[in-house]
This record gives C-alpha cells, structure tokens and sequence, in this order.
C-alpha cells in the first residue's frame, strides 16, 4: 500500500496529538506526584495548578496514603522512562528510586487487607495462634512485610526475593521500623521453597513472577500454607477497555511478570490444590485479588 503525501501528512499530525496529548497525562502524573509530597513551595504551586486545571484535588485525601499515592504515582513515570530506552530492562536494572517507590506504593494492601479479613473465614484465628506466621513472596522493599509487622504485633513476616539488591534495600525498611526484627528476609526464588504447614497465609503477585516458576512456586507455597489457610495471589484487571488491557499487559511483559485475569488466577490456585477461590474486592487502582483456600485438616 503507497501512502501519498496528504495521507502521510495527516498520519503524521494524528501522532503528533496523540504525543503531544500523552505527554499532558505523563506531566499531570509528575505533578500529582509532586503536589502529593509537597516538599518544594514553588513546584507544589505549579504542580497544584496543573492539578486544578485537570480537575483533581488532593486535599481531601486521607494523609495515611498522601505517600504511598505519591510513590505509585512516581514509580509509574520511572518504571515507564527505562522501557522507553529500547534497553532489555528487567527489576533487576531499575533504579533504586523505582524499587523504593514500587514497594512504598504496594503498602496500600494492608489497610484493605485487614478491613476484610472476615471474608475469609478463619484468619483471624490463625493470625492469632502463637507461632503465627506470614509469607511474603517478592518481599521487595518489604513495604508490604513491614506494615504486616507492625499491625499484627505477634505475627512474623519471611519475606523472599531473587535480587539481593533489593533485599539490602528491604534491610534498610526493616531498620527503620520498630516491628523490623519479626521480618526475615531470605534470598530465594518462589520455586524452591521447601517450608511446609507455616504460614497463615501468602502473598504471591503474580505481575512480578515469570510464568514457570509461578506455576511450580504456587504448588509449593500450598503446602507452605497451614491447613486452613490462604494464598493470596493478585493479578491485573482486565475490564474490557481496549488500551487499557494492552497497556498492563505490555507493562507485565516487560519485566517478565505473569498476565492473569480473574479467571485464569483462579484456575492457577486450583492446580496447585487451592480448590476453594473468591475474589476480594480492592480499592480502585489496585491490582485484582483472587484468594486460594488450603482445605482444613480433616
């Protein structure tokens, strides 16, 4: 097919609007991140007017995910800068702002967590027996693990990850918290867990795992579950809009992660014998949640 010049030219100015319009949301995204922190007086004016005139007010917004909000906000941008150079980029090659601002912005799943533990039958029993117990797969910065620690005070965190850089990093969280030494951090894939009958429940997401050793780590982490208990494996939403699904996926596929809808997470948890699945409702902007349910002994 010849394109003639009218054509071209008219191709050429549709991808013009749609930089020029992406670049607006990319700014709008850097001055959300900026009005959120708001550590520097004249950014925060400028960063609050990009913000009226797009309509968003922060103000309103509980000071309890002001940061987390603001560290989503950031990571997005920096995640999205590394693939834009054409480079392989794996977690690996992040820099450790993004780790941090990842892992600052997956600490908004305790609150929810534990606003909804009742609808799973059992786990408030289970946190609270002597020896109890979590596991946090993909530990991170272990923003995750360290707010786990300090809500549940009798409860101890192991927190795994494959990147002994980011496990330094996650040192440095547990340092800095009160709660630090309940939280062991080990350097380990998910596929070679051998614990058995531990944890109260796991957290396995799914976005940040390949595929294979999701498949055998999920077997192994439900026998690491005590009888009775739960994996937790987030996954992306997949609600119809079309850029919307292909921009996740693209997200997931660049740094190696596992694309699952509800559906396929759902029957990822019943072939590693977690036959008992329901979906946890999650706050906008958060990842989807399906929930496997080891059988009780007996």
């Amino acid at each position: 097919m010849t394109v003639g010049p009218s054509t071209a030219l008219t191709m050429n100015d549709l991808l013009g609007d749609k930089i020029h319009e992406r670049t607006i949301a990319a700014w709008t995204l850097a001055a959300l991140a900026v009005a959120l922190r708001a550590t520097d007086a004249a950014a925060d004016e400028a960063a609050c007017a990009v913000l009226t005139a797009a309509g968003l007010d922060v103000d309103g917004l509980d000071a309890r995910f002001r940061e987390p909000r603001a560290a989503e906000t950031s990571g997005t941008l920096l995640k999205a800068a590394a693939i834009a150079t054409g480079q392989p980029v794996s977690w690996a090659d992040q820099t450790d702002e993004a780790i941090i601002a990842q892992g600052r912005a997956s600490g908004m799943f305790t609150p929810n967590f534990l606003a909804n533990l009742d609808l799973m039958p059992g786990m408030r029993e289970l946190l609270a027996q002597p020896n109890a117990a979590i596991l946090d797969v993909g530990v991170g910065i272990a923003g995750i693990a360290v707010s786990l620690a300090e809500a549940l005070p009798t409860v101890r965190v192991v927190g795994i990850d494959v990147l002994p850089r980011v496990l330094a990093l996650a040192a440095q969280t547990l340092a800095a918290s009160p709660a630090g030494d309940r939280v062991e951090l080990r350097l380990q894939s998910i596929d070679t867990l051998e614990d058995t009958d531990r944890y109260a429940f796991a957290w396995v997401p799914s976005p940040f795992i390949p595929e294979v050793p999701l498949v055998e780590g999920l077997r192994r982490v439900a026998r690491a579950v005590v009888p009775g208990g739960y994996v937790l494996l987030p996954h992306t939403r997949f609600d119809g809009v079309p850029l919307d699904d292909a921009v996740t996926r693209f997200q997931i596929a660049s740094y190696g992660g596992t694309a699952l809808d509800a559906a396929q997470a759902a029957e990822m948890l019943r072939a590693a014998g977690l036959p008992v699945t329901f979906a946890q409702p999650m706050p906008a902007g958060a990842p989807a949640l399906t929930i496997g349910h080891r059988p009780a002994a007996g």
